[in-house]
């Protein structure tokens, strides 16, 4: 019975719930628009399938293009300005009845440098989106013979709304944190997405009601490298729209040793565990049931080479709720990443220890020339 409950609620009110990808981070201008212009340029898609075990599981596909220009205006340091640019599609697919909800949004906005180790991101994205659903695989009672059970033909009439349109904003605020301008062993991202500024969505295909389906996003990442001869990332997330919370924490870790090909392709590969827990608000699932709580195994495969470096990631979702993981099958997901900057340097890609050693000791060979030539002036 609770697990028909947790099914029945998520089918029935999950139009409230836009989609919750399980590799977060992987999917940026999605999680917060403000993430756009970290790298020249960044190709992201993704494909999640989750609940595979139940009828018309869900199924989401996104892809997105985000970047930075800097114009010769701006680039007067230390406080450099940059302007951002992304967009994305997401396609939606979820139940029987084909609920059905795509997005395209675009964004702009500028990204201030605001010393060296601190840059602050802040734009607007604008966004279209559709929901449509196919009620001609709905069946009703009369439709059912009280005796044998078969279902008869329906004669249901089809209603003229079953599909409509919106217009939506959204905006956030992302602080970035660097222990040096360029080569650094340590990264902080940390903050905040508010999505679907405005209340003008219908409630559902049979009510012309509006609902708010404002949606809150709170996040935070810490990349340390060199780390037991490794490169870790840890990461929470937090999201909060219609009647449902979600947690996320998640761990990535990249070893130090790659694999070289001749083509001068450097390949990593790396795993993590993720989490992720969701709690329902609603008079539908008063008891334990209206949790629900995964683990995650990931795998991924960064390729580095000259002219662009491509990470792919694949995770595999056990449930560990009472829905249980016979009956839900599990959450898969693939994403895959391409940037291309102008060092083509990834967050996550080991190997510039070196880098940082000879930078410290041209310091220290500038420090040691500048205490000289003061012991001159002194004597």
């Amino acid at each position: 019975y609770s697990l028909f409950i947790i099914v029945h609620f998520v089918v029935i009110f999950g139009y409230g719930q836009e989609p919750v990808f399980s590799q977060f981070y992987d999917n940026p201008i999605y999680l917060n628009p403000a993430l756009a212009g970290q790298y020249k340029l960044r190709v992201s898609s993704n494909l999640n399938s989750q609940w595979i075990n139940t009828p018309g599981f869900f199924n989401t596909q996104s892809i997105s293009i985000d970047g930075r220009y800097e114009p010769k205006s701006f680039s007067d340091r230390p406080n450099a300005g940059e302007i951002i640019y992304g967009c994305y599609f997401l396609n939606n697919s979820e139940g029987e009845l084909s609920l059905k909800n795509q997005q395209y949004a675009m964004l702009l906005g500028f990204r201030l440098r605001v010393n060296k180790r601190f840059k602050v991101s802040m734009p607007i994205q604008g966004a279209f989106g559709t929901r449509s659903i196919n009620l001609s695989n709905a069946v009703f009672r009369q439709n059912l013979d009280p005796v044998l059970g078969n279902i008869n033909s329906s004669n249901f009439i089809l209603p003229y709304d079953n599909f409509y349109s919106y217009v939506n904003f959204n905006t956030g605020l992302n602080v970035t944190y660097t222990n040096s301008e360029k080569s650094y062993d340590k990264k902080l991202d940390f903050g905040f997405a508010l999505h679907n500024l405005l209340t003008t969505e219908r409630e559902g295909f049979m009510s012309s009601n509006n609902i708010s389906r404002r949606k809150l996003t709170a996040y935070a990442s810490l990349l340390k490298k060199e780390l037991y001869n490794s490169d870790f990332r840890f990461s929470l997330f937090y999201q909060n729209q219609f009647s449902l919370q979600t947690i996320q924490a998640a761990m990535q870790f990249y070893p130090s040793r790659h694999f070289t090909t001749e083509n001068k392709r450097n390949i990593y590969i790396g795993s993590g565990l993720f989490f992720r827990g969701q709690m329902y608000s609603t008079n539908i699932a008063t008891d334990a049931a209206k949790f629900i709580e995964s683990i995650y195994l990931p795998l991924f495969i960064l390729n580095s080479n000259p002219s662009f470096t491509m990470k792919t990631s694949f995770s595999y979702g056990l449930t560990i709720s009472e829905l249980l993981q016979p009956n839900s099958g599990g959450i898969c997901e693939i994403s895959i990443q391409i940037i291309n900057n102008s060092d083509n340097y990834w967050d996550i890609c080991p190997g510039d220890r070196g880098f940082r050693k000879d930078l410290g000791k041209n310091k220290k060979r500038i420090k040691s020339k500048n205490k000289k030539k003061t012991k001159k002036k002194l004597n």
